[in-house]
């Protein structure tokens, strides 16, 4: 929740730069890329080996 000003304050730059249409559009990308991210990520193999 800490990086949500800093969303905010990316997404009213890219807003204002390219446009409001275009500026969700590329918001939805990157969300439906998250879950590739976090998929690829090494803390996914850390969670499925934690100590008893």
């Amino acid at each position: 929740m800490g990086s949500a000003p800093l969303g905010s304050l990316l997404g009213g730059f890219l807003a204002q730069g390219w446009g409001l249409r275009t500026s969700l559009l590329v918001t939805a990308a990157g969300m439906m890329l998250s879950p590739a991210v976090m998929a690829a990520s090494p803390l996914v193999r850390l969670g499925r080996r934690l100590p008893p």
